[in-house]
C-alpha cells in the first residue's frame, strides 16, 4: 500500500484547482462536478501510474446497489477500494444513475483528499441536517397567584 500512497501524494503536488461550475437550483450554489474532479487529477494521477475505476454490483443479502472505486497502481499492483451503498428513494434506472454519479463525486472527493466543496456549496446538506426536535408547549409557572382551587383541579 505504501507505494499507491507516495503515488497518490505526488499526484496531488500536480493537482489542478478544482472548478465549482456545477449548479444546484434548489439552494443557488456552486460545485465542483465529476467532470471538474476528473479534469483536475486525471493526467496527474495517470503520471503516477494511478488507475481509477468504478463499478457497481448488487448485495444479495440486503438488495441495494452498491458502488464500488478502486485505485490501483498499477507498477506495484497495490489498490485501495471503498465501497458505498448506493440510496435512493424511487428505484429505477434513473434513481439509480443520479444516486451513482452524485456518490462518484464524493467517493473520488473523499480518496483523493480533495477540497471540491466550499463554504457556498450546499450538495448534500440540507438532506444531511439533524433534525430539530420540536418544542412542546410550556406548563405555566406555578405561582401564588394563579393557586386557585380551580388551577389545582384541572
Amino acid at each position: 500500500m505504501l507505494q499507491l500512497l507516495k503515488a497518490i501524494e505526488e499526484s496531488r503536488k500536480k493537482f489542478k484547482e478544482l472548478k465549482k461550475d456545477g449548479k444546484n437550483p434548489m439552494f443557488k450554489n456552486n460545485f465542483s462536478t465529476i467532470t471538474n474532479i476528473f479534469d483536475s487529477c486525471k493526467s496527474a494521477l495517470e503520471e503516477n501510474g494511478i488507475n481509477v475505476s468504478f463499478h457497481t454490483y448488487v448485495n444479495e443479502t440486503i438488495q441495494k446497489d452498491v458502488l464500488v472505486l478502486t485505485l490501483t497502481h498499477l507498477p506495484s499492483g497495490e489498490a485501495k477500494t471503498s465501497e458505498l451503498m448506493l440510496i435512493d428513494d424511487k428505484r429505477g434506472a434513473q434513481a439509480v444513475g443520479s444516486a451513482i454519479t452524485y456518490h462518484r463525486r464524493y467517493m473520488l472527493q473523499a480518496m483523493l483528499n480533495l477540497e471540491a466543496d466550499g463554504e457556498t456549496d450546499d450538495d448534500g446538506n440540507e438532506a444531511s441536517k439533524i433534525p430539530t426536535l420540536k418544542t412542546t408547549k410550556k406548563e405555566p409557572e406555578v405561582t401564588k397567584e394563579n393557586m386557585t382551587a380551580k388551577n389545582l383541579v384541572d
